[in-house]
């Protein structure tokens, strides 16, 4: 459900953009930004959600 609401959140946000990151500047459409933004925390919450069970394991 939740990733049916991202996906519509971001269709829907098409304008250009201007994304600055340490020293980098580009301007893009809005929905590669926030594209890129929730596959980045997805990635991110999946990586500690698996350092916590290890950690489970390891006890």
């Amino acid at each position: 459900m939740l990733v049916i609401i991202a996906a519509i959140f971001i269709l829907q946000n098409s304008k250009e953009v201007t994304v600055d990151f340490l020293f980098a500047e580009v301007t893009a459409p809005l929905i590669f930004a926030l594209l890129l933004a929730a596959v980045l925390g997805l990635l991110i919450g999946l990586l500690i959600g698996r350092t916590g069970r290890l950690r489970k394991l390891d006890d």
